[in-house]
């Protein structure tokens, strides 16, 4: 088979997900799983990876696949990043994926880092399985990619709650490295709304100088949800410019609760938070409709951008209404 057909069937075991898992019947299921397992033995690398991949998507649907997964991880021979992609896979299948715990549990000594940071993601959503796991992980606390330290850490919050694990966490997200901010807002944001003891570093993260941990922390706030308002409308109008913006970002996935805070925000002595809080409010749509009256004030800003995303975001909110009617944008409109 040359280049060419093989980028044909990567392009296919990508595409194939999505159109098996909606409104396919299980024939057609069970089929592609079949040449996805097939595929596990492909000469070409991109195939193989993209078929454990691909097979990972499926998650539980993919279960007649754990025992030729782990015959790939088990393969020392193996391409690193084909055996990391058939952790991945195992973890996403589910409890079927439990006869590999033990593989996956030697696979946390490999030197590759892709493996070494796959096998805690695989262990993590194995839950109650990977218990004996858990000293292995430990050690993995210590390790020196970043990734890998914050994908053993979330491995351990989600198998037992462990302390060491929120401290790991805490202290990564308080490096001025930024590579450990970042990755630790990434492997936080697989807990969900279970993170909610992270909200107060996540918070201070929102200020990091970083601005790809700052990001981070942004979107991980929105993950966990309501359990981060609060501490978000106290960011939004406290410390330093780049946290008030990031917190404003936050707010305008967090829903209405947060309005207050941002109308509050376009007040702001930086027009970059006032501006971000304007889009924020914008995204928040009929939700922020409350926010209209000053929303029609934000668009006299002395700042243009300012001006031109509170405009933007009256369109997508709506307009208030008042006992007689719609509030009327007119008398407010930029020079």
């Amino acid at each position: 088979m040359n280049g060419a057909q093989g980028l044909l069937i990567v392009g296919a075991l990508f595409c194939l997900p999505a159109a098996a898992s909606v409104g396919q019947p299980a024939e057609f299921r069970s089929k592609t799983v079949d040449q996805w397992i097939a595929a596990l033995d492909h000469e070409q690398i991109r195939v193989r990876w993209a078929a454990a991949h691909a097979l990972g998507q499926l998650g539980p649907a993919a279960a007649k696949a754990v025992e030729p997964l782990m015959n790939t991880l088990d393969n020392r021979g193996e391409d690193e990043y084909v055996r990391g992609s058939a952790c991945w896979a195992l973890g996403r299948i589910g409890p079927a994926a439990e006869p590999a715990v033990g593989l996956l549990i030697e696979t946390l000594q490999s030197k590759h880092t892709s493996v070494r940071r796959n096998a805690p993601i695989a262990l993590g959503n194995l839950g109650d399985a990977a218990r004996p796991a858990a000293a292995s992980l430990a050690e993995l606390l210590d390790d020196e990619d970043a990734r890998v330290r914050a994908a053993a850490a979330v491995a351990l919050w989600k198998i037992d709650s462990y302390a060491s694990a929120a401290a790991t966490l805490e202290k990564m997200l308080a490096a001025r490295d930024g590579d450990d901010a970042y990755h630790a807002t990434v492997a936080i944001r697989a807990l969900g709304a279970a993170a909610e003891p992270m909200v107060p570093a996540l918070v201070e993260a929102l200020g990091h100088p970083d601005p790809d941990a700052a990001r981070g922390a942004a979107k991980t706030l929105v993950r966990i949800g309501p359990a981060a308002v609060t501490a978000a409308c106290r960011a939004v109008t406290s410390g330093e410019p780049g946290m008030r913006r990031q917190a404003a970002h936050a707010l305008g996935s967090l829903g209405r609760a947060g309005v207050g805070s941002l109308v509050d925000a376009l007040k702001d002595e930086s027009p970059v938070v006032r501006r971000t809080a304007a889009r924020a409010l914008g995204r928040l749509g009929p939700d922020a409709v409350e926010a209209v009256p000053a929303l029609l004030e934000a668009v006299n800003d002395s700042h243009r951008e300012v001006r031109d995303e509170a405009a933007r975001a009256l369109a997508l909110v709506g307009p208030a209404r008042g006992p007689t009617g719609p509030t009327s944008p007119q008398s407010a409109r930029p020079d």
